[in-house]
């Protein structure tokens, strides 16, 4: 039996059964302090943390990856036998891909419950997408954390 850390105190209990991966896929409207003030900015990263710190407690987080501004980021496109690369991000909009967590859990049901709507950006929602990956309960893919010997 685990439970998510916070405001929805929800419980499973996996008893059994297959555990199945989930990508929770962040996107967000890009802002930073001097859009939206530093105390909601502040505030906004508190949260994040707390949401991370929540899904390793409950032992569902397998990892995570926060993604710099889209105007860090490239493009590759392959057309012709040719690759190019373009500054920037592929899309035009407000609107950004700003992180992908990986976790394990029973169903989507599980995995709509581990997303409680934290993160760094403003305006965001979350896709759930099962990656398809599958584990008889009890059986981990990957190890949670470095051995400290």
């Amino acid at each position: 039996m685990w439970r998510l850390a916070g405001s929805r105190n929800v419980r499973f209990d996996f008893g059994g059964g297959v555990i199945m991966r989930y990508a929770l896929i962040h996107h967000h409207v890009e802002a930073g302090p001097e859009d939206v003030g530093e105390e909601q900015w502040n505030e906004a990263q508190a949260a994040f943390a707390a949401y991370l710190d929540a899904l390793d407690d409950a032992g569902v987080l397998i990892t995570a990856g926060i993604l710099q501004p889209g105007a860090t980021a490239m493009t590759l496109r392959a057309a012709g036998g040719k690759l190019t690369v373009h500054d920037g991000p592929f899309t035009e909009t407000k609107e950004q891909f700003g992180g992908i967590f990986f976790i394990d859990v029973r169903d989507c049901t599980a995995a709509v419950h581990m997303n409680d709507g934290s993160g760094p950006g403003f305006g965001e929602y979350t896709r759930i997408s099962d990656t398809g990956t599958r584990f008889p309960s009890g059986l981990r893919g990957l190890p949670r954390r470095p051995s400290s010997t």
